[in-house]
C-alpha cells in the first residue's frame, strides 16, 4: 500500500490528535469559575428584579391610597357643596373623624378669617388692591356670606402623612338677601357676622 501523499487529510487527524495529547486532555463539564460567574449573574439580575418589583408594589400601594384618600375628600366635599343648592352656606364647624383607616378634618370658616381684614382694608385703599381688597372695597357686607370650606384626608404615620386636600369658597346667597333687604328697610346695615350666621 502506498503512503498518502504530504498535506492530504490522512496526515491530518494524527497531526490534530498529538496536538490534543500535548495540551491535555478537555473532561466534560463547567470548571468552579464557570459555575461562580453564572451564579453571580443570577443573583445581580435577581437582585435587580426583586428590587424593581418591590419599587412598583410601593408606588402602586400609595396610587392606591391616594386614589381612596381622593374619593373619600371628594365625598365629603361634594356633600358640603350639597347645602349650597338652597342658596344657604354650612355655618362655620369643624369636625375631625376618622373613615376607613384616614384622618377626614372638615372646616367651614368665614372667607374673611382668612385675611387680616385691617390689611384687607388698607389694600383695598392701595393703587393696586389684591383680589380680596377688591371685594371688600367693592362689596363691604360681602366677605361675611362667604364660607371657605375644606376637607383633609391624611393618612400614614409618619411626621408628615400624606394628604389630598379639597377646598372650595361658598356663598351665603340667603344670609346676603337678608342683609339687602335690611338695607332697602332701612335696618342696620353693620351688622355683624354672628346675626347672619
Amino acid at each position: 500500500m502506498s503512503s498518502p501523499a504530504p498535506g492530504t487529510r490522512d496526515q491530518a487527524v494524527p497531526r490534530a490528535a498529538t496536538l490534543l495529547s500535548a495540551a491535555g486532555t478537555r473532561r466534560a463539564g463547567f470548571t468552579l469559575f464557570e459555575v461562580l460567574a453564572a451564579a453571580l449573574i443570577l443573583v445581580i439580575v435577581g437582585t435587580i428584579t426583586i428590587g424593581s418589583m418591590n419599587a412598583n408594589l410601593a408606588r402602586m400601594t400609595d396610587a392606591r391610597l391616594r386614589l381612596e384618600a381622593a374619593r373619600i375628600a371628594d365625598s365629603a366635599m361634594a356633600d358640603l357643596e350639597a347645602t349650597l343648592f338652597d342658596g344657604t352656606a354650612p355655618k362655620p364647624f369643624s369636625d375631625e373623624n376618622e373613615i376607613d383607616g384616614y384622618r377626614v378634618k372638615i372646616s367651614v370658616v368665614p372667607f374673611g378669617t382668612l385675611f387680616d381684614m385691617d390689611q384687607a382694608e388698607a389694600d383695598a385703599e392701595s393703587k393696586s388692591p389684591s383680589l380680596f381688597g377688591t371685594i371688600v372695597q367693592e362689596f363691604p357686607g360681602l366677605p361675611q356670606h362667604l364660607r371657605s370650606m375644606r376637607v383633609e384626608v391624611s393618612w400614614g404615620d409618619g411626621a408628615v402623612p400624606d394628604s389630598v386636600v379639597r377646598t372650595t369658597i361658598g356663598f351665603d346667597h340667603a344670609g346676603a338677601l337678608e342683609q339687602i333687604e335690611e338695607r332697602a328697610n332701612g335696618g342696620d346695615t353693620t351688622s355683624d357676622e354672628g346675626a347672619t350666621e
